[in-house]
């Protein structure tokens, strides 16, 4: 045990040393292909979201590690990591829903094996020296595999578990993770409840490329037609029931008592569920029960996020438990003050009164007067959104959270030799 204790504060003090090691060009210049460690990346999806734009930005950013990304082909994640010159090997999609029913659990359980099955096999033919897997879902398919490819493996924790029976269960094979990575504290104490779970387990912020300068203006306000003078709301990525996006139409429907000119753009898109794409109708229904069709607008500008964020006054996030809050760093990083719900992994992120404003979740009414307190005070949003601007510079950038990962795969293969 003793020696457990040795290892696991080993490679503790090797994350926080790996995010002082200096910076190229970017962040972190590019090593060649097949130089240092050799790391298969392992996504049970090819749609984009949070976790996989976090993982397209790592493995650009990485310095010591040679990629190979293992992920559903002809995919948007395999097109993205295509265009970015990182190497793919395409597997089967496994991204059936985390359910308490129990035909869905054993239709789960069926796709899972396979999917663990295969990826075994794949990983025992290539040349890599460990499997990271990038969600909770990756990291049981990688683990279930481990008797097969006998790798390492690292489960990147970027969600909180189901509270049913399958979250024990998951919990049970993350054991035998050789190390966990949680994106937020909160996600780290949530999932590495029980022996042998928190002992090898770090938190690793993301972090953002969009504190880079841009040679592009905002465009939102001319797309909508809107004058600079226009107070602008945001709520950016995935559309979601848990994301509350029906708190923030209603809390602009209260802030137009005040400021009736203030308008609102949810700019993302409803994916992964059926009820997800029912949701996004809803909230098109709400904001015509409200009156606010000429209020609300919807728009998707992947790829092209910063153009949005250019234009905005706040950004809101009114999730229910959010594990990080990706959309957070990237409207801090460029200079949006923003409003969020105080749950999940957010208070790591936002000091109230400092970066931004938060408040209770499922509360249209506090979000309202958080909401009127930024817009009807430019000084206020110019204090928070340089405040923010500085605190993403400073500890949510790409290239801090590439270092701290390469620490961690350095001191889980020394511990293995």
């Amino acid at each position: 045990m003793a020696a457990v204790t040795r290892g696991v504060s080993r490679i503790r003090r090797a994350v926080r040393l790996g995010s002082d090691r200096p910076e190229g060009r970017g962040g972190v210049p590019r090593r060649a292909a097949g130089d240092g460690v050799r790391v298969a990346y392992y996504s049970h999806t090819g749609a984009v979201s949070g976790a996989e734009i976090d993982l397209l930005q790592v493995v650009a950013a990485l310095r010591e590690t040679d990629p190979l990304v293992f992920c559903p082909a002809a995919s948007e994640l395999a097109r993205r990591l295509d265009a970015a010159g990182i190497r793919t090997r395409g597997v089967a999609d496994c991204a059936p829903r985390m359910s308490a029913s129990p035909t869905r659990v054993a239709a789960g359980a069926l796709a899972t094996l396979r999917a663990a099955a295969q990826l075994g096999v794949r990983l025992r033919r290539e040349e890599v020296d460990l499997v990271h897997a990038n969600s909770i879902r990756a990291g049981l398919v990688a683990s279930l595999a481990q008797p097969v490819h006998r790798r390492p493996v690292v489960w990147h924790l970027k969600d909180f578990l189901p509270t049913s029976g399958l979250g024990r269960v998951i919990r049970r094979v993350a054991r035998q993770a050789d190390w966990r990575i949680a994106i937020s504290e909160a996600v780290r104490r949530d999932f590495c409840t029980g022996p042998g779970l928190l002992e090898r387990s770090s938190t690793i912020h993301p972090g953002t490329t969009l504190g880079e300068p841009s040679r592009e203006p905002g465009t939102l306000r001319a797309e909508l037609g809107l004058a600079p003078s226009t107070p602008l709301i945001g709520v950016l990525g995935q559309i979601a029931p848990w994301k509350r996006h029906e708190d923030v139409v209603r809390a602009l429907a209260i802030v137009r008592r005040d400021l009736p000119d203030a308008r609102l753009v949810i700019d993302g898109t409803a994916k992964f569920r059926r009820e997800n794409v029912e949701y996004a109708a809803a909230l098109r229904r709400l904001a015509g029960n409200l009156s606010l069709e000429r209020a609300v607008y919807f728009g998707d500008h992947a790829g092209a996020v910063h153009r949005v964020y250019d234009d905005l006054d706040v950004l809101v996030l009114a999730s229910v438990a959010e594990p990080f809050g990706l959309v957070l760093i990237e409207a801090m990083a460029r200079g949006v003050p923003v409003v969020a719900t105080r749950a999940g992994g957010v208070p790591e992120i936002v000091e109230h009164g400092v970066h931004g404003l938060l408040v209770p979740p499922r509360d249209p009414e506090a979000l309202a007067e958080a909401l009127r307190a930024i817009l009807g005070d430019g000084r206020t949003r110019d204090r928070m959104g340089g405040a923010g601007r500085e605190r993403a510079a400073r500890s949510f950038t790409v290239a801090r959270e590439a270092a701290q990962i390469e620490a961690v795969y350095r001191a889980v293969l020394a511990r293995r030799r």
